[in-house]
C-alpha cells in the first residue's frame, strides 16, 4: 500500500510539493527551503567540516577580539547559560579555548584558536563560492534584489544587527 505524501516529506531540491500543490508556499517556507538549499549546497564543498548554526555565530563574534562568557551571550542574543555551552563546545573541538583577560584575573575570556580562525576562513570561502555560483546561474541583478528584499524583512522582523546577519547557517 502506497504511502500517501504529506507536506513533511517536502524538501528543499527533491522536487516535493507541499501537500496542497495548489497553495503556493509562504515566505517563511521559502526563505527557510533556500536556506536549507544554501547550506546543502556549502556542506558538499566542505567534506565533513560542519560547522553548526550555533558555532558561526559564535566564531564570528569572536573573530574580532576575545570575549567573556557574558560579552558573547550578549553579542548573541542568547543566555549566559547558551553561550557558555557553545563555547565549551567549540573548545571540545579544538575551535576556541579560554584566554586569560589581561586586566582582571577573575574574567576569562574567549578566543578563536588558529584552527577555528581557519574553519572560519574556509566556511566563509565556501559560502563565498556559493554566491557566485548562484549570480552566475541566475545574475547579479537577481541576487542583489534577493538580498535587499532579505535585509528589509530582517529590518521588518527586528534583526538589524548586520553582524548577526552575516553569522546565520543551519545545522545539515
Amino acid at each position: 500500500m502506497a504511502k500517501p505524501e504529506t507536506q513533511d516529506a517536502a524538501r528543499p531540491g527533491d522536487g516535493a510539493k507541499p501537500a496542497d500543490a495548489k497553495t503556493p508556499p509562504g515566505l517563511g517556507d521559502l526563505t527557510l527551503w533556500v536556506a536549507v538549499a544554501i547550506a546543502d549546497r556549502a556542506a558538499r564543498r566542505t567534506r565533513g567540516d560542519r560547522l553548526t548554526s550555533s558555532d558561526v555565530p559564535a566564531m564570528q563574534a569572536l573573530a574580532d577580539r576575545p570575549l567573556a562568557i557574558t560579552e558573547l551571550a550578549t553579542v548573541l542574543g542568547i543566555t549566559r547559560q547558551a553561550a557558555a555551552k557553545v563555547s565549551h563546545g567549540l573548545g571540545e573541538r579544538g575551535l576556541a579555548g579560554p584566554m586569560p583577560d589581561a586586566r582582571d584575573g577573575r574574567v576569562r575570556r574567549v578566543a578563536l584558536t588558529p584552527a577555528g580562525q581557519a574553519a572560519l576562513a574556509k566556511r566563509d570561502q565556501v559560502m563565498n563560492a556559493v554566491d557566485q555560483e548562484v549570480r552566475a546561474a541566475i545574475g547579479d541583478e537577481t541576487v542583489d534584489q534577493a538580498v535587499g528584499s532579505i535585509t528589509d524583512l530582517l529590518d521588518h522582523l527586528g534583526w538589524p544587527d548586520r553582524s548577526r546577519l552575516r553569522a546565520v547557517s543551519l545545522d545539515r
